[in-house]
């Protein structure tokens, strides 16, 4: 069991991004609602990854200080979904949703509120569409934003002595009045919850 995630298929992974599209697409709709403007969430490119992976391959597009909303999950499968921007990233993203043009400007105290509001909605709309659609289990405690280096957050997330995580991870991207900021969701679970999640998954939608 331990190489299980390497073994992930091409088909896995495109019936785990068909369920994130779906919840991405509920999403998006829900944002839209919430800033009065039409919204496009970029069809998600799905990954599985150990977490060592997850830094390399984050750091070369997060290097620096990152925007990381987090929120832990718990049920039939359990773990941690996380949004991760730059700072740039996240600074043009909450301009957009207060109605500017896409300016990157220092976060502010509501910035960050925003910031949680919108991680909410997506990190719900990804884990939600697994409970939703395929009827598991899950329950949310409340999402929390920090600012520091993705690295450092992920390995204390994840120490070398403890069990092993592993991640799916999600790039996408906001579309606002022709204006794009994008960012990275990923799905942190132990081995029993990700072979429980792809088992699912590979059943199908109930009817």
């Amino acid at each position: 069991m331990g190489n299980y995630y390497s073994s992930i298929n091409a088909e896995q992974k495109d019936a785990v991004g068909e369920i994130i599209n779906i919840g991405f697409g509920r999403a998006a709709s829900s944002l839209s609602i919430l800033i009065g403007s039409p919204i496009i969430l970029r069809t998600p490119e799905v990954e599985v990854y150990s977490i060592p992976e997850l830094i390399s391959v984050l750091e070369e597009h997060i290097p620096d200080q990152a925007v990381i909303i987090h929120q832990v999950f718990s049920g039939t499968i359990n773990g941690d979904v996380l949004l991760f921007m730059n700072i740039n990233s996240a600074s043009v993203l909450v301009d957009l949703l207060s109605g500017g043009n896409g300016v990157s400007k220092q976060l502010t105290p509501s910035d960050r509120e925003a910031l949680i509001e919108v991680g909410n909605i997506l990190m719900n709309g990804y884990i939600g569409s697994f409970g939703n659609l395929l009827k598991l289990s899950l329950n949310f405690d409340l999402p929390h934003l920090r600012e520091e280096s993705l690295t450092e957050w992920l390995g204390k997330l994840n120490p070398p002595d403890a069990e092993p995580q592993y991640s799916v991870l999600v790039r996408t991207e906001f579309h606002i009045a022709n204006v794009k900021a994008g960012g990275y969701v990923a799905l942190l679970m132990d081995l029993v919850s990700l072979k429980t999640l792809i088992e699912t998954v590979e059943r199908g939608i109930p009817e």
